[in-house]
């Protein structure tokens, strides 16, 4: 991907400026896209750190069919990861001052750039919106830096800078946008919430971008469709059993006992197949690939996802109702989070026994 750190945002007659930086994020800018309550053109713009975001990038920029007026990518920067907040900061302020939004949605603001971002926009009259950021917006979790890293960021961004445990919780942000409103964190429940229209996703396997998205993975939808999915998060963050991994692997076996088409995939950060699923017969899907093109792709048959905490289980309620969300949180202690149980059983995940 080229560098567009000496490129100058250019002006532009669009009324929502929107950052994201992971494929959860990009989904629900797609909601926001197609909402009557945004108004007027939408800019797209990227944090490609990530390489499921990087592969997703030019493929996007180039589409005839994207959901968004203008797609911009933000620069490419290496060194420390204060110095790529400042001059994302720096960046994000430029193209803010040069289109002069209407509004601004991000998904996270817990880094300082977005606050920069956010807090320059409402100074001049923009509304600012900050979307979930996935589980964590349903979690009781915190995602405060530690403070030396906070004092660092100060001394770099200003004193205004908020140290939040939740994101969506700062001042800078005037209104939070939820698939589930009712249901996130007490921080977010003192804001403004808006119910994002979860009936706007677009048919995303037709859409060219994301055919090339899965080609550049030697893929097709039809790969990604399955009976069983299983979706454990990274087994150094789950500090995962010897106990845990049998069960899964007893899950795996009886499934394919039955005849099911298994799919297992892994956490982007997992490196190995810790459940050894292409032994058991299961189909590996790279850890790159989204679960929610999965779910679309296997609308109508899969019986049964099987995950643990985060976004995938919750994502699972939204966009295949009716397949069985089961959760093995109960396996493990240490990720056990009261607030976030309580969501997800609202929302119909079951423990699996």
């Amino acid at each position: 991907m080229p560098s567009l750190i000496a490129s100058q945002p250019e002006t532009g007659s669009f009324a929502n400026l929107i950052v994201v930086s992971t494929f959860y994020h990009l989904l629900l800018a797609c909601l926001v896209a197609r909402d009557p309550r945004f108004p007027g053109k939408c800019l797209l713009v990227i944090d490609a750190e990530r390489e499921q975001m990087a592969a997703l990038c030019d493929l996007l920029t180039d589409a005839p069919d994207s959901p968004f007026d203008g797609v911009r990518v933000m620069p490419d920067v290496s060194g420390s990861k204060l110095a790529r907040e400042r001059l994302h900061g720096k960046w994000l302020a430029r193209l803010d001052e040069a289109i002069q939004p209407e509004r601004i949605i991000i998904f996270t603001d817990l880094r300082p750039d977005n606050q920069l971002l956010c807090r320059r926009a409402a100074a001049r009259g923009a509304a600012t919106f900050c979307g979930e950021d996935g589980g964590a917006a349903y979690s009781s979790g915190s995602w405060a830096v530690p403070w030396r890293r906070h004092l660092k960021r100060m001394l770099c961004f200003g004193p205004w800078l908020e140290n939040r445990a939740a994101a969506g919780s700062s001042r800078h942000v005037q209104t939070f946008l939820a698939l589930y409103p009712e249901l996130v964190r007490p921080e977010l429940q003192a804001k403004p919430r808006w119910e994002l229209n979860r009936s706007l996703v677009p048919d995303l396997l037709s859409l060219s971008w994301i055919r090339r998205f899965l080609e550049h993975f030697q893929l097709t939808p039809d790969a990604l469709a399955c009976d069983e999915l299983y979706v454990p998060t990274s087994s150094r963050a789950t500090g995962a059993t010897e106990e845990l991994r049998n069960l899964l692997r007893q899950e795996i076996r009886t499934a394919r006992a039955n005849g099911l088409d298994c799919v297992v995939k892994y956490h982007p950060r997992e490196r190995s197949d810790f459940l050894d699923a292409e032994a058991l017969g299961a189909r590996l899907l790279p850890a790159a690939i989204p679960v929610e093109l999965i779910y679309l792709a296997s609308i109508g048959r899969l019986h049964r996802v099987v995950g643990d905490t985060g976004t995938t289980l919750l994502s699972a309620r939204w966009l295949v109702p009716e397949a069985e969300a089961l959760s093995v949180l109960q396996h493990l202690p240490d990720l056990m989070d009261p607030c976030y149980v309580q969501a997800a059983t609202r929302l119909g995940v079951k423990p699996l026994d």
